[in-house]
This record gives structure tokens, C-alpha cells and sequence, in this order.
């Protein structure tokens, strides 16, 4: 796998006037970093190196148990790339260590694991926090140490794609925005010239979002958005969705729900005879959760994907996909190797791997400071993604780490086909 970083010698015009960033260095008297990260504010200890031979610590807070306890597969994969790697070496001499507490997807929870991974544990960095509401409240926290949060689970992009605001956070999710302007970008080189559209979103902040990204991306076309439904996160039901959705004869109804919510909005759809297009947003691309209980139910859905599924059998063979397996067969046995989520980990694992390697090349070396601003110009091929797909960042140019997806589509029995080619982001 290629990698390289992007170092940028100067802030832009803008981001001088907006973030206060002079130059393309910081110091303080506890070191210094390089990159386009504002650091004036930064206590001195996030610009201290990690000592010689000292262990990185990276630090996560999910849900280990309780509802999204499968989120847990995230951190073990982490972990085992990271063992893997310390069997190599490390990072420049430095073994990794993952620290990881369970918040059980309660903000309060996570609120207090945040804490202690900053004040008790002085991680160097955080990754894959789940949920917009938990990233929210957290991030104060991360901002005041200058601690990077990486690859959040938030779709939010005024929160985890937006560096002049929030310099130290980044998000592992497409923007909702972005992913429903793809929908209406992919039902057309997919050929279809228009049709009604009823979108379905979890009732949450997402809502708003998805529904303004596709109203935004409708115009100038022959589709358009005739109703919307929403369904809370935990309903027991999606029969008033559903009958909802059907009132408006549509032709395409998009999903931007929670993953639970997938599998019976599609049921119920196909039972009330919808023979349209469904397509379900990136949180519920995982076949082995949200695809294969319903079996053929689910053929014909589709889904703009950034990660390779482990459940899929046209990608079983893939060279990257084998060493996935024979690295969570080695390091985490007890992860679910066909699960996205450990899928989803594993592509973290990897690019934090790229990151600490480009962070101890900087001025200053390694540092909290420094890992962020590798993390802001990272540009680099996606680990088990869409082949061929590439991943940057450019600071402000282009705060989000998703370049390409790919548009798939499910028939049982045979798994996840490309339906058209890698789509540009961009």
C-alpha cells in the first residue's frame, strides 16, 4: 500500500483569518510539530514526543455491551493490527497499545471514558468513537487537550469534517449530505431518468440532513423527493413508515435509518408489493446483520459502500481480504471475521498505522499535535475498500477521508455486485 503525507507549508488566506494559524510550524516548551493544526493554545505536553521506546497509547470508547455491544468487533480489530504490528517492531521502535472502555453507547458514559483516556491513561490519540451525540459531547474534551479524535462514527459533517471549527476531530462516515447527494448521483448512472422518491430516516439529528441533501441534489433532474418518514431509534414498529412511504407510489425509497431499522423497513416494503428501488444508507451495508437474515427479501437493495465486506463471497479471494483474515485469525480469534464492524476496525487499524508512521517523520515527531496534522493530509489507498479506491485529506480543501465509494447491489446467494464503478466523491 502506497502512502504519503500532503505537507502543507502555509495556512490559506481563509483558514488564517478563521483558525489563527500563522505558520506552518508551533512550538511551545514542550516541543514542536509541523502542519497546517493550530497549536498556540495546545498545553505543552501535546507537543511532547512520545520517549524513546516508550508505547504509543491510543485510546476508544464504545459500546462493549448493552444494545450496540457489536460495535466491540471495531476495537478488536484495531487491536489486532496493532499487535500485529508490534510483532514488526512498531511504530519507530514504539510497541502500540490500545486502551479501550466500554460506555455502552451512553453519552455520560462516554463522557467520563473520554476523561480518564486524556487525563489518566495521556493517550496519544482516540479513534472510532460511535454516535453523533457521544462525538458531540466528548469533543470539548479532545479540543482542550489537543488530543485527536479519529475516524468518529458521525456523519455530522460541522462536527467531525469541519477542521477550522473542530481542528482536532475527523469522521469515518461520509457526511449524511454527501451520501444522499451519491444516492441521486448513482440511481442516474445507474439509468434511471427519474422517478418519486420517498426517503425513511431514523428521527434524529440525521433526519434534517439527509432529507436537505436530497432535496438539494433533486433539483435539476426528473426525480423527485415527494414524502418523507421518520422512525425513532428504538420503535418496536416501521408499519406506519412503511404505510407512509407506499401512500406516495413511489418509485425509489432511500433509508437513512439506524442499522436495526433496515431489515424490517425492507421486509415491509417488499410485503406491501413495493417493486421499486431501495437503497439503504452506509450504516446498514453490513450483509451478515442487515442482508442476509431477510435472504431474498433484500435482493436488488442497494448500497454505496467504502469498505469491502468479509461476508461477501465476490471479494472472499482478494489478497487484502485473506491477510484481514489471517490477521484477526492470529491476533483476535474471538472477533466476528465477518462482520463490517470488524471490517470497519481492521481499515482503522491501518490507516492509525499510516498516520503514527507519517507523524514521527515531522518536525517535533510524535506528538498529539503532529498525529493530527498527519491525520489532516493523509492520502492514501483504502485498506479492504473498493478497488482501486483512494482516501485524502487536505485540511480545509477537503476535510473528508472518503474519495471514492462504490455503488452494490445484494441478490442472495451470491452477495454484494458492483453496479457501476467506483464513484468519485469529489
Amino acid at each position: 500500500m502506497k502512502s504519503f503525507t500532503k505537507m502543507i507549508a502555509m495556512c490559506a488566506v481563509g483558514a488564517l483569518a478563521m483558525t489563527g494559524c500563522a505558520r506552518g510550524d508551533s512550538s511551545s516548551e514542550g516541543g514542536t510539530a509541523s502542519g497546517p493544526v493550530p497549536a498556540d493554545s495546545c498545553p505543552a505536553d501535546a507537543l511532547a514526543a512520545v520517549l524513546d521506546g516508550e508505547p504509543i497509547k491510543i485510546g476508544v470508547s464504545l459500546a462493549q455491551s448493552g444494545p450496540l455491544a457489536v460495535v466491540n468487533n471495531i476495537a478488536q480489530a484495531i487491536d489486532a493490527v496493532f499487535k500485529e504490528a508490534n510483532e514488526a517492531g512498531g511504530v519507530e521502535g514504539h510497541p502500540l497499545e490500545l486502551v479501550v472502555k466500554d460506555d455502552a453507547f451512553e453519552t455520560a458514559r462516554a463522557v467520563t471514558n473520554v476523561r480518564e483516556l486524556i487525563d489518566s491513561e495521556q493517550v496519544t490519540a482516540m479513534v472510532a468513537q460511535v454516535g453523533t451525540p457521544l462525538v458531540a459531547a466528548t469533543q470539548p474534551f479532545a479540543e482542550e487537550s489537543c488530543t485527536p479524535q479519529l475516524w468518529t462514527a458521525t456523519g455530522v459533517s460541522d462536527i467531525a469534517a469541519n477542521p477550522e471549527a473542530h481542528p482536532f476531530t475527523t469522521a469515518n462516515l461520509m457526511p449524511y449530505e454527501t451520501e444522499a447527494a451519491l444516492w441521486i448521483r448513482s440511481l442516474t448512472e445507474s439509468g434511471r431518468d427519474g422517478g418519486r422518491i420517498v426517503l425513511v430516516t431514523t428521527d434524529d439529528d440525521r433526519a434534517k440532513v439527509f432529507e436537505q441533501g436530497v432535496r438539494d441534489a433533486v433539483e435539476g433532474t426528473n426525480f423527485e423527493l415527494v414524502g418523507t418518514e421518520q422512525v425513532a431509534a428504538a420503535a418496536p414498529s416501521v408499519t406506519a413508515q412503511i404505510n407512509g412511504a407506499m401512500a406516495q407510489n413511489p418509485d425509489v425509497v432511500l433509508l437513512g435509518t439506524n442499522t436495526t431499522a433496515c431489515p424490517p423497513l425492507i421486509t415491509g416494503l417488499r410485503r406491501a408489493d413495493f417493486g421499486g428501488q431501495i437503497i439503504v444508507n452506509n450504516t446498514c451495508a453490513a450483509m451478515k446483520s442487515n442482508f442476509m437474515p431477510i435472504g431474498a427479501t433484500a435482493n436488488g437493495v442497494q448500497v454505496l459502500t467504502v469498505t469491502d465486506d468479509p461476508a461477501n463471497p465476490v471479494t472472499a479471494e482478494d489478497p487484502e481480504m485473506l491477510q484481514y483474515r489471517e490477521t484477526l485469525g492470529k491476533f483476535a480469534p474471538q472477533a466476528d471475521v465477518d462482520s463490517s464492524y470488524t471490517a470497519g476496525g481492521y481499515q482503522i487499524g491501518k490507516l492509525m498505522l499510516d498516520v503514527l508512521e507519517q507523524a514521527a517523520g515531522l518536525d517535533g515527531g510524535l506528538n498529539r499535535v503532529n498525529v493530527m496534522n498527519a491525520a489532516w493530509t493523509i492520502d492514501t489507498e483504502i485498506p479492504i475498500g473498493p478497488d482501486g479506491a483512494k482516501t485524502s485529506l487536505d485540511w480545509v480543501n477537503d476535510p473528508n477521508w472518503r474519495d471514492e465509494v462504490q455503488l452494490m447491489e445484494y441478490q442472495h446467494g451470491e452477495g454484494l455486485k458492483s453496479v457501476v464503478d467506483v464513484i468519485s466523491i469529489n
